[in-house]
């Protein structure tokens, strides 16, 4: 049986092997790096420190270099560090992963695309506003728009966006149906993003673990360039952590609210052309009426060639007279 003093020397011994390779990892990574920041970081970390700040340096160093880049790696990483400290981060970790899916649940986002013939285009554009409403959803874009077909008749076309609740997309679908003459085409599409979900809330989780260690480096800087070495990996971890939320609300919403886009064709009636109107038939009257106007015709045509030869025939015959008989007295 070992005394309590050699157990004590044993245990010391083990903790201070362990501080030893956390910083043999750190200065690893950091190296592997090779940025002018990392080098006066690892400056930092071989100053001389008390046990406690040496830890917490050692750990968040580590830390923003593992977690934009391994994850998985580096929330282990963090589990068998911060296990050390006071046994807080487990309680961390299980409230994070209650935003999580649990076993068995997907999340996916689920889209469909119609085409339909309808009586009224606008009516059914209004029915379609007023149903994503009723269905406490939003309309994203409606439109109209007015063309002419092939025989000059004007028809009217529509295209409405809609978001509705996914766990009412069945309903409305239904109901969407009920409003066409006919459905064209209905396409309904789902992409499974549980995974791209599960991945971005774990890096969520390791950026904010890192953005919090070297927010414990910054509080202990002495200089204005610690601080700055620091701060400059702060403001990176904490422009992937909007980035991570970003995509997680993406996911989020997508995901409770479906889109539904309906493409709207009016109902066309089948041209058909006017029936043209057959000539009358033969009447003595309207072949009188018919010859009287030719005669009407005929005599203004006369009289007025009459007055045209007049008009300009004499002020002709005035020049061409004095002409005419000088030339006479010369022969």
């Amino acid at each position: 049986m070992l005394s309590v003093s050699t157990r004590s020397l044993i245990i010391g011994g083990i903790a201070l092997l362990g501080l030893a390779v956390c910083g043999l990892v750190s200065l690893a990574l950091l190296g592997a790096g090779g940025g002018g920041d990392d080098a006066r970081l690892v400056a930092l970390l071989t100053q001389p420190a008390t046990r406690s700040d040496a830890y917490l340096m050692a750990t968040a160093t580590m830390s923003a270099n593992l977690y934009a880049a391994q994850p998985t790696q580096a929330a282990e990483l963090e589990r068998s560090v911060g296990s050390a400290d006071d046994g807080s981060g487990g309680e961390q970790d299980q409230q994070q992963n209650q935003d999580e899916p649990q076993p068995g649940e997907r999340i996916v986002i689920r889209s469909a695309r119609l085409i339909i013939t309808v009586d009224d285009t606008a009516a059914r554009v209004s029915e379609l506003t007023a149903l994503a409403a009723a269905l406490d959803g939003w309309v994203v874009s409606s439109n109209t728009r007015t063309s002419t077909d092939n025989f000059g008749r004007e028809v009217v076309y529509g295209d409405v966006s809609l978001r509705i609740p996914a766990q009412h997309l069945d309903e409305a679908l239904n109901r969407i149906r009920a409003l066409a003459l006919q459905v064209n085409s209905e396409n309904i599409s789902g992409q499974d993003v549980t995974q791209d979900y599960v991945d971005t809330s774990s890096r969520l989780r390791n950026l904010e673990a890192a953005e919090a260690q070297l927010q414990t480096i910054m509080d202990a800087a002495q200089t204005v360039e610690e601080v700055m070495i620091v701060y400059n990996q702060l403001v990176q971890v904490r422009s992937d952590i909007e980035v991570a939320r970003g995509r997680l609300q993406y996911f989020q919403q997508s995901a409770a609210f479906s889109a539904v886009t309906i493409t709207i064709y009016p109902e066309i009636a089948p041209y058909s052309a006017p029936t043209p109107t057959p000539p009358p038939g033969w009447t003595p009257m309207v072949a009188v009426a018919n010859a009287f106007g030719t005669l009407v015709r005929l005599t203004q045509g006369a009289v007025d060639a009459l007055l045209t030869v007049l008009v300009c025939g004499v002020p002709l015959l005035l020049i061409a007279a004095p002409v005419f008989v000088l030339w006479r007295r010369r022969r």
